[in-house]
């Protein structure tokens, strides 16, 4: 896809290294005139939330049409920077199994399934496309369907297949990666520099506070990739994000190569995802916006809780026996962000200058799309990519609460 360039010069600080600013940053210093400076506080650019992440990208089956469009292109995005001679991390097919063990379980995902595609399974065997192929599977077929070494597929009452998911082997790499792009086509990156608070004084987000600086950034334009930190970021500047959080605690264990899909049990939200040196890597997604909190990504432990690596241990050992002696060999938590209707917010604030980028968690999907959107906005051309649908004044006058 070909833009004109346009920009004339404007100065543009991205707040946040991780993949979010990095596309940002990308999509302004390709194809545009600006002045991109990118602020992260890490010492290293794509070592916060990004790096936590699991990495995942795909057509899940559950997409809304507005996002359909936007993960589109995040994919032929990845194509073409993943193609390379050395690309900046791998991509891993495989697939995502959702499997339920229960009887209210396999209601559910039947039930989402018919939401999502407007046919009911009746409990059998049953594909649809919505980007990609989603198939529900009934637990009785499972078995019989597809080889899944190690899976107890005789506990599974029904599953939702993805095969069009796979993951970023190494996240931080490739929110780095793409770091490097923006920089060779002229995009500076400041690490260790903390961002406090912008300045509007005259109704735009102009001036940008970094901790320890005795002069502050000035700034045309000021994009919010901050992840978990947006809110007080936003709030410096009187503007109130509707985006709640949740841990994203993740566990490392040793194994073997198993030949499974990426696994997301129905009823405790545990996932798990093989990795290419044999590890598998286990976390927990506790469910959307109601399921969520407010959390200072601050005062969030780094180390999972006891009590979360027993249940999350006790649900793999429950799907996959063979694991049940698994080492946990490394742990962390990141903190999630979790919007109102489960679409991205990209958009410009109420603030003249202010752009904001907020995920609902799986930001790696949308970062491309993100960066494109914000890049059109900035510069006054036409959207290339729908906007409507991850509008920020969608949530003006609703029903949901913005704390």
């Amino acid at each position: 896809m070909t833009h004109t360039t346009s920009g004339d010069g404007r100065r543009v600080v991205v707040v946040g290294a991780g993949i979010a600013g990095a596309c940002v940053a990308d999509h302004l210093a390709r194809e545009t005139e600006c002045d991109v400076v990118v602020l992260d506080r890490a010492a290293d650019s794509g070592t916060e939330t990004t790096a936590k992440s699991g990495g995942f990208v795909g057509f899940w089956g559950h997409e809304s049409p507005a996002c359909v469009p936007l993960l589109g292109y995040g994919m032929r995005y990845y194509q073409r920077l993943l193609s390379g001679t050395d690309p900046p991390a791998r991509f891993v097919h495989g697939g995502r199994l959702r499997v339920a063990t229960t009887a209210a379980g396999d209601a559910d995902v039947r039930a989402d399934f018919a939401d999502a595609f407007g046919r009911s399974t009746d409990g059998e065997t049953t594909t649809e496309c919505l980007g990609a192929p989603v198939q529900y599977l009934p637990g009785d077929r499972l078995g019989e369907t597809l080889v899944l070494p190690g899976l107890d597929t005789g506990a599974v009452t029904g599953a939702l297949y993805s095969p069009g998911v796979g993951h970023i082997d190494d996240p931080g790499s490739l929110s780095r990666g793409v770091l490097d792009r923006a920089t060779s086509n002229g995009a500076t990156v400041r690490t260790n520099a903390t961002v406090t608070g912008l300045s509007t004084p005259t109704g735009e987000a102009t001036t940008v506070h970094v901790e320890g600086d005795a002069v502050d950034q000035q700034a045309d334009a000021v994009v919010a990739a901050a992840g978990p930190w947006n809110r007080p970021l936003l709030e410096s500047a009187g503007v109130s994000l509707p985006v709640r959080n949740t841990r994203g605690p993740m566990l490392a264990l040793d194994g073997e190569h198993h030949g499974l899909p990426a696994l997301f049990h129905e009823e405790s939200g545990v996932y798990t995802r093989q990795n290419r040196d044999g590890t598998r890597y286990v976390g927990h997604f506790p469910g959307q916006y109601d399921a969520a909190s407010v959390l200072d990504p601050d005062d969030v432990p780094t180390t999972v809780s006891s009590s979360r690596r027993a249940s999350c241990l006790d649900a793999v050992a429950d799907l996959c026996p063979a694991m049940r002696d698994a080492a946990v060999v490394d742990d962390w938590v990141g903190v999630r962000q979790v919007t109102p209707d489960g679409d991205p917010i990209v958009d410009e604030a109420d603030v003249d200058g202010l752009s904001v980028v907020a995920f609902n968690a799986n930001g790696i999907q949308y970062a491309p799309a993100a960066g494109r959107i914000i890049a059109d906005q900035i510069t006054g051309r036409e959207p290339s990519l729908p906007d409507a649908g991850v509008a920020f004044d969608r949530f003006e006058d609703s029903q949901f609460e913005r704390q």
